[in-house]
């Protein structure tokens, strides 16, 4: 038995720009704007940036420069580069909880004394070059991850950053919960015998910090391999908040799940995942009511734990494999 669900993320950055006086650690806010993740940002959510080791950082430092292009989706580096750090001193993680239901991540990035002083119109996030690490400063050859023209008021404008001034970014991405129950149904035949069945899908698990980076994003769900932080609900389980997962009592879908990545295809901009529960995962009832997907191994990776339940409950026994194939979007 197979099943096919289509879920997308929606995903915002945004930028805060503020210079330290390095003299007397005086603080001028400057500039709070949101930005564009183009599609090569968008593909590395899937791919991970194209430097060899490691391979799976979409992001993670900041560059500046003076260009004044318009961003656009199919830019690759920022027009004019002039300055670039990967200098973390700070990142952390918040939910939002009801109504928002959002996730975001904030890290706070300082270029040195003077580093990116002069007068600056654009700025971006980018993954490490082909021979670069997460160690390396960023350059003009950094791949960026997305891009924004530094708006003054409203509009496009210029900052400056003087010699004895450092320029603090903080960079926040939010992803946005699946909210409102994703409903549909389809027709499940076992040995011969058809049955419709309805099923609803919420976002799992939000608090979990697996849900939630470190101070640079991995590729989506980089860490999954198996079923080992997902669970099986019996018959009669029934969705809970985004923050949580199904009621009832669950049963672990244990190591022996494999969960197998479609090979990406540049531009789509989903992944599918495809769950293969085998035969001796049962519930107690010989049916799934409900289940967790999606639930990483570990933190700092774009990250889509789902919950799902059925009516009626899909009947499983142990001479039984069940697979259930999930497309995960993404976009701006």
């Amino acid at each position: 038995m197979a099943l096919e669900l289509n879920v997308k993320m929606r995903l915002r950055g945004h930028f805060l720009l503020e210079a330290i006086n390095a003299d007397t650690g005086d603080v001028r806010r400057i500039a709070d704007f949101d930005n564009l993740i183009v599609n090569q940002g968008l593909n590395f959510i899937a791919t991970g940036g194209p430097a060899s080791s490691p391979n799976n950082v979409v992001y993670y430092g900041c560059v500046v420069g003076t260009g004044t292009n318009p961003p656009s989706a199919t830019d690759t580096s920022l027009q004019t580069f002039l300055a670039g750090t990967a200098n973390v001193t700070t990142f952390s993680n918040s939910y939002s909880g009801a109504s928002a239901w959002t996730v975001t991540s904030t890290t706070v990035y300082q270029f040195g004394v003077g580093a990116a002083a002069g007068n600056l119109t654009e700025i971006g996030m980018v993954a490490p070059a082909v021979g670069q690490t997460t160690s390396t400063t960023p350059t003009s050859s950094s791949p960026i991850f997305s891009r924004a023209l530094i708006m003054v008021g409203g509009s496009p404008g210029t900052i400056t950053i003087l010699s004895n001034e450092i320029l603090q970014v903080t960079y926040t991405i939010t992803t946005f919960l699946i909210q409102t129950p994703l409903t549909g149904s389809f027709s499940l035949n076992t040995d011969g015998t058809i049955t419709t069945v309805n099923y609803s899908l919420l976002s799992a698990n939000a608090t979990n910090p697996r849900w939630q980076s470190g101070s640079s994003y991995a590729k989506l769900n980089s860490a999954i391999t198996s079923g080992v932080n997902d669970n099986i609900y019996p018959s009669g389980s029934a969705l809970g908040l985004p923050s949580g997962t199904p009621t009832g009592t669950a049963t672990g879908m244990t190591g022996s799940t494999t969960v197998s990545l479609a090979t990406y295809t540049a531009g789509t901009f989903f992944q599918s995942f495809t769950y293969t529960l085998p035969i001796a995962i049962v519930t107690a009832s010989n049916s799934v009511g409900a289940m967790t997907v999606l639930n990483t191994t570990s933190g700092g990776s774009f990250s889509s734990p789902l919950q799902i339940s059925f009516s009626p409950a899909i009947g499983k026994t142990n001479a039984q494999t069940m697979q259930i194939v999930i497309n995960v979007g993404w976009s701006n």
